[in-house]
């Protein structure tokens, strides 16, 4: 019966101090809250990112002599 009450103690010590030293982790919003100025450079849409993309690979397949 000792040998599992001094099994538990450690596991007990180990466990609390996991539970102390990852509360410092818990989600915290930000200082500024959610109200953030709108960014400078717009965010690329869907149908540029694709023409760039198709460019990039047109302007490959010229500099081969494939086009």
């Amino acid at each position: 019966m000792t040998s599992t009450k001094q099994m538990l103690l450690p596991i007990l010590m180990v466990s609390l101090f996991n539970l102390v030293t990852s509360a410092g982790d818990e989600y915290l919003p930000p200082v500024k809250g959610y109200n953030y100025d709108r960014p400078k450079i717009p965010f690329p849409t869907i149908n540029q990112v694709n023409r760039q993309q198709l460019n990039y690979k047109l302007d490959k397949f010229r500099k081969l002599g494939k086009l």
